[in-house]
């Protein structure tokens, strides 16, 4: 496509510049996608800028577990739960470290 209108990436930009600019909060919610399609949303956000402040995801975090439950019973739930949910959490507490910004940064907090 002429002039890279192509794609997310130059229409979030556009879209995004009145969230960049804001001084509000926000978060990013997962609607229950998968873990790796939420990262890489979260990426895809922070590399056209968004500013933003946290996320809500728990299903994209933990809904594979349902169906290994369902299958395999409670004890491959569990093991799941350590192994892949783990995994889940810290790969996105990592892509988190490097994207979020701290609410500080956009209020000021008075403490009398």
């Amino acid at each position: 496509m002429p002039n890279g209108t192509h794609g997310g990436v130059s229409r979030a930009r556009r879209t995004n510049t009145v969230i960049k600019d804001s001084l509000k909060e926000y978060l990013y919610l997962s609607a229950g996608v998968s873990a790796q399609l939420f990262q890489e949303t979260l990426a895809f956000a922070y590399q056209a800028g968004a500013n933003f402040n946290g996320v809500l995801c728990g299903r994209s975090t933990w809904a594979g577990v349902v169906s290994v439950c369902v299958e395999k019973g409670e004890e491959a739930a569990r093991e799941w739960l350590r192994t892949e949910g783990r995994a889940n959490l810290e790969a996105l507490n990592e892509s988190l470290a490097s994207s979020v910004i701290s609410i500080f940064q956009k209020v000021q907090v008075i403490y009398d």
